[in-house]
């Protein structure tokens, strides 16, 4: 009887810790899926984000230039094109106008820059500005406190890694245009390894 006790207390023994490394093993199992699951949610969160901001970019470029069907493409005051861009090691731009309507009897215009600043340059910045004038180069240059810019990305979880703006000039018979390239690349505050890169071409419409 004795013996038969002493028997089931092993059995009993060898039940338990099968069924704690068992519950160990599905338990470091859960935590493994879980953090997976996590990265690859931050990963597709980085990508999503960046391809709407860039498609945002992309659609509102398309307005550049536009002043209402009177004969002419509007630029930004100083500018010789439509889209006036800079590129540097650590911030780059992109600024343009377009009418969106009248105030009275003078035409609206929205003012728009897209741009990554020299001592922020993990940020992606767009500022708007709808007045009855063009903005100019200098104005455009220097936007940091004028109150009509907002960071494109959470700072906490999204950083801009890169905004670089290429234009090159495209001359036909009949007219001028020029092709804007715009590359953005962003990663991830707490693993800036993990990156998303998105390019778009825009060729500048002409309104003449």
């Amino acid at each position: 009887m004795s013996k038969q006790r002493g028997v089931g207390l092993i059995e009993l023994m060898i039940a338990s810790v099968i069924g704690i490394v068992a519950l160990m093993a599905i338990g470091s199992l859960y935590i493994n899926v879980q953090k997976v699951a996590a990265e690859r949610y931050k990963q597709l969160t980085l990508i999503q984000n960046t391809a709407s901001v860039v498609q945002m970019l992309s659609s509102d470029l398309q307005r550049a230039g536009y002043d209402g069907n009177n004969g002419y493409s509007l630029r930004i005051s100083g500018a010789t094109d439509t889209l006036y861009t800079l590129n540097g090691v650590d911030h780059g731009l992109v600024a343009y106008a377009y009418q969106v309507g009248t105030s009275g009897a003078l035409p609206l215009y929205k003012n728009v820059v897209y741009q990554q600043r020299s001592g922020a340059s993990n940020s992606l910045f767009v500022c708007e500005k709808k007045r009855t004038t063009l903005m100019d180069v200098n104005e455009v240059v220097n936007l940091a406190g004028t109150g009509i810019c907002f960071n494109l990305f959470d700072s906490k979880v999204i950083e801009l890694s890169d905004f670089e703006v290429k234009s090159a000039r495209v001359e036909g018979q009949k007219a001028r245009t020029a092709l804007v390239s715009i590359e953005v690349v962003t990663h991830l505050t707490d693993q800036p390894s993990i990156e998303s890169r998105q390019v778009l071409t825009i060729k500048q419409r002409n309104w003449q």
